[in-house]
């Protein structure tokens, strides 16, 4: 995916369609597909009263439309002569490999200090989510929510990460950048340890969004 604002948009827009495709990753797909997976646990629990087979398999019906979204998809890239590979190469020049790209991308981090801590600042920030998401389900449960309560905290985090993609720039236009990323940090952490200790789930939706 890094490659194909290089095939579809001129080089003074990559910056721009970067953006949007951390907008549409990280905002609007998640959410959507929180949205979804709600409504799907709605309907599977519809159709458990009069199917047994859905009492058994209730991630089911997921996986079926998950599955038809993948074939769709891939009947979509099939079309797209720039990435399916159907495109008659423009230049005999080659390409760089993928491991001289990972090669060349670890010296970086590893000679560059803001790089570095900007990596591990990330990966810090990631790791929080994923701490959401994957604690998520015990923590709503024990809240008494259902499946569908689940979807909308898991959405709640991408919300959090569309509107800071989209808006951040926009915010902390006079502010230093170094700064700011590391108050984000500390700001993140507490919005976690908050909503840990919430109540209620639309109470801690609120600081899931924060984080």
């Amino acid at each position: 995916t890094c490659a194909l604002p290089i095939y579809l948009v001129r080089r003074d827009q990559i910056e721009a369609a970067n953006q949007f495709s951390l907008i549409t990753t990280y905002g609007i797909t998640p959410v959507l597909g929180a949205g979804l997976f709600s409504v799907l646990s709605l309907i599977t629990n519809v159709l458990a009263r009069h199917q047994h087979f859905f009492v058994t398999q209730p991630v089911n019906l997921a996986l079926y439309f998950n599955a038809a979204t993948f074939l769709v998809g891939a009947i979509v890239v099939y079309f797209i002569r720039e990435i399916s590979g159907h495109r008659v190469a423009a230049s005999s020049d080659e390409q760089p490999g993928l491991i001289f790209l990972m090669r060349e991308g670890a010296a970086f981090i590893r000679h560059s200090r803001l790089v570095g801590g900007l990596i591990i600042g990330l990966v810090g920030a990631f790791v929080a989510a994923g701490a959401v998401i994957g604690a998520g389900k015990f923590f709503v449960t024990s809240l008494g929510g259902g499946n569908a309560a689940y979807g909308v905290l898991f959405g709640a985090v991408f919300v959090g990460l569309g509107a800071a993609v989209a808006i951040g720039p926009k915010i902390a236009k006079e502010l230093s950048r170094r700064r700011m990323f590391g108050l984000a940090i500390v700001f993140a952490a507490l919005c976690l340890v908050l909503a840990s200790i919430m109540p209620q789930v639309a109470l801690a939706i609120i600081f899931v969004v924060g984080l």
